[in-house]
């Protein structure tokens, strides 16, 4: 269920942005990459207060004790402020810049 969550999330926006076709064939994509991790949620941290419906990202890097968290959405930004669990996020260029450094 909390897959299909972030699934159905990434479909409203991408088709919202672009269209259905689109939403769909990167949705595929995405399950399909060979370094897509699907990893189980066991703890729901609530950390974002503003939108709540942004916590399923949270707590889905937490799950993954992923590196970073990757948005433009100021919401996040509660979680710099947060010394438990600590999420890094970042914005898409300061991501893109990280990358940039690993070459």
């Amino acid at each position: 269920a909390f897959l299909n969550e972030i699934i159905s999330e990434y479909d409203e926006k991408l088709t919202f942005h672009w269209n259905a076709e689109v939403a769909k064939n990167t949705i595929r994509a995405l399950i399909e990459m060979p370094n897509t991790i699907f990893s189980t949620v066991y703890f729901y941290l609530n950390l974002i207060e503003n939108d709540s419906d942004d916590n399923k990202f949270v707590d889905c890097a937490f799950a993954t004790n992923a590196d970073y968290l990757v948005t433009n959405n100021k919401d996040f930004n509660v979680l710099k402020k947060i010394d438990f669990p600590r999420i890094k996020v970042v914005t898409i260029d300061e991501f893109k810049d990280i990358l940039i450094s690993f070459n």
